[in-house]
């Protein structure tokens, strides 16, 4: 229902991308919102934003990460890569998970993520304080 009504506000949204995706971050985080099809709405509303919308819609449901990349994979089988590398920066957590998701949908692409992530890894150690390592 609530997805229904951000339909509506598309206007809002095209017009204030950055407001439009902390509603639609606000939203995903309601009880009983359905957050695929919350997904499936804002890519009809805003398509040219839908990696934004992905990553906000990861943001708020990390546990929903695997179902909406690979919903994201049904529509734009081509951003999926770039979508995975954007989580793993964001949620470090979730690397492995979207590892195998890029090695089932996109196999071919496996090595430019793993490759990715390995520099992020070596950055993030590097980064780190020799007594913490």
């Amino acid at each position: 229902e609530i997805a229904s009504c951000l339909v509506g506000s598309e206007m809002c949204i095209r017009d204030s991308p950055s407001m439009g995706l902390d509603i639609v971050g606000a939203v995903a985080t309601t009880e009983k919102v359905n957050v695929l099809r919350l997904h499936e709405v804002m890519k009809e509303t805003i398509p040219d934003q839908i990696l934004d919308v992905t990553r906000v819609l990861v943001t708020a449901q990390p546990q929903l990460a695997y179902e909406l990349v690979q919903q994201l994979a049904t529509w734009y089988p081509e951003l999926v890569v770039q979508m995975v590398i954007d989580i793993g920066r964001i949620l470090p957590e979730l690397r492995s998970e979207m590892m195998r998701l890029v090695v089932k949908i996109v196999p071919d692409s496996a090595i430019k993520v793993e490759q990715y992530y390995a520099k992020i890894l070596t950055e993030e150690r590097e980064a780190m304080r020799p007594a913490d390592r």
